[in-house]
């Protein structure tokens, strides 16, 4: 069976919906508390958007082969 055909059936489940429903809600969620510490909770001394440190332990994503 096709993928295009079988996405449909899967996106009508209820629990489709209701997984998609917590991740925007987490989402959600994350940017909220995202946003009161940056600007609200933010030290008044320091700039809006100062630009962050270098970490000592570089990161990468993973290469798909």
């Amino acid at each position: 069976m096709k993928f295009a055909s079988v996405l449909p059936r899967i996106l009508a489940k209820p629990e489709t919906q209701q997984m998609g429903q917590k991740i925007a809600t987490g989402l959600a969620q994350r940017a909220i508390a995202r946003f009161v510490r940056e600007v609200i909770l933010r030290d008044p001394d320091r700039p809006l958007y100062a630009p962050v440190p270098p970490s000592s332990e570089q990161r990468s994503l993973p290469m798909g082969n």
